[in-house]
């Protein structure tokens, strides 16, 4: 129990990380501390990025993987900045069946 008026401190680094399994990365839970939005949350990514590689085939890191600059502390460890090439896709007309999202009302065309 956290007693009235203690401060608690969320450290989001610290996430996933069991003591008898160290596993390296960040997820969903399991067991009882399951998320229920997984499924959802898997389901977006895929979709997020599968439009963003089919959108921009030719996107590239900009520098070397090794200059890219890391921000890490007790809350995260997070790229400062990620710059990257590409060339920019031609407009779709609203309503083209060659934009996978165009009658998506909930993603802008």
């Amino acid at each position: 129990m956290i007693p009235a008026g203690d401060t608690v401190l969320l450290a989001v680094i610290a996430a996933n990380r069991d003591p008898i399994s160290d596993n390296g990365h960040l997820s969903f839970g399991h067991g009882p501390h399951y998320c229920l939005g997984a499924p959802l949350a898997r389901l977006e990514a895929r979709i997020a990025i599968w439009t963003l590689l089919r959108r921009l085939p030719d996107l590239a890191l900009a520098v070397p993987y090794a200059d890219l600059a890391w921000k890490s502390d007790h809350r995260q460890h997070a790229l400062t900045r990620l710059p990257v090439t590409y060339t920019p896709p031609p407009s779709f007309p609203s309503g083209s069946t060659d934009d996978p999202v165009s009658s998506c009302d909930a993603v802008p065309s």
